[in-house]
């Protein structure tokens, strides 16, 4: 029978022996936190990650950041919790886990930068219906009439003691994922979107950070159109951040002969794009230059 309760762990271990330092939950009170990130600095172990008021982190929504610190024992020196609402509502308007017009966050990364700050990147989505699916469905087709609806890319700094640094939001049209099939869409909401981002449906792509974490970019793909007279389009974004400063950068990237196209991570200032054209069955890819 499925359950939907999670525990979660830190083992800790050194990396020239291979001897275990610790092993302890990440249960604090009423306080569980899904790891995303540790480091080791100055003799101690820091931890960011998401924290939940609830066992049931796989189908919920988080409440919050977490940020710990313990000793090379396991013994917690430093935790702060902050909830979305006391520190993200202070931004945008949020409210039991929901920001405006019913959207949520999905954290996709969580990176510590060169200023031993914390950078977070988000994308808002929201459970819908399609019609088309609803109509499939009532004939007796797999699919069911759920979707989720993707909207704008979110950027957050945090401090060392959960407090924002900044907080930006980057515009880009609204998208759709494919339509769930009908038996997965009674699930919440986060646990579609855990499932959409695992079949890579949702917009955002992946993050590159240089080695002395000066530099920090976030890809992202944008169907917008980048001015006036443009057909509707896929266009590669780019999210930079260095030294506290946040640019975006968005380029067209779209075969538009192509029946389906998917943007994949290359190597450094290029991006990997895959065509399908259905008329002569064949796949191509193409590795694209950026402009930085």
């Amino acid at each position: 029978m499925y359950n939907a309760k999670t525990q979660h762990t830190i083992l800790a271990s050194d990396t020239k022996t291979g001897d275990q330092l610790f092993d302890i939950s990440t249960e604090f009170d009423d306080n569980h936190v899904v790891p995303v990130n540790a480091i080791f600095e100055d003799g101690k172990v820091i931890v960011i990650g998401l924290n939940y008021k609830t066992t049931k982190t796989f189908t919920s929504a988080p409440d919050g950041m977490a940020f710990l610190e313990f000793d090379k024992t396991g013994k917690l020196l430093k935790s702060n919790f902050k909830t979305f609402e006391e520190s993200l509502g202070k931004y945008l308007p949020i409210e039991d886990h929901k920001l405006k017009d019913g959207y949520y966050l999905y954290i996709h990364d969580i990176v510590r930068t060169s200023k031993n700050s914390n950078l977070v990147i988000a994308e808002k989505f929201k459970k819908a219906v399609d019609a088309g699916g609803m109509a499939l469905s009532l004939l007796g087709g797999r699919s069911g009439p759920i979707k989720l609806q993707l909207e704008n890319m979110l950027v957050l700094e945090y401090d060392l003691n959960g407090n924002i640094l900044q907080a930006k939001e980057i515009p880009k049209a609204k998208g759709n994922t494919p339509v769930f099939p009908s038996y997965v869409g009674f699930l919440s909401p986060y646990l579609l979107a855990t499932i959409a981002n695992g079949f890579g449906w949702m917009d955002y792509l992946y993050t590159i950070k240089s080695g002395d974490s000066n530099d920090i970019t976030f890809s992202f793909v944008d169907y917008d159109r980048l001015d006036a007279d443009a057909k509707k389009t896929q266009n590669f974004g780019q999210i930079k951040y260095n030294n506290g400063k946040l640019t975006v950068d968005k380029i067209p990237v779209k075969n538009e002969k192509a029946t389906f196209s998917r943007l994949l991570r290359a190597k450094t200032n290029h991006v990997l794009q895959v065509n399908y054209f259905k008329k002569d069955k064949k796949l191509t890819m193409d590795m694209i230059k950026l402009n930085n």
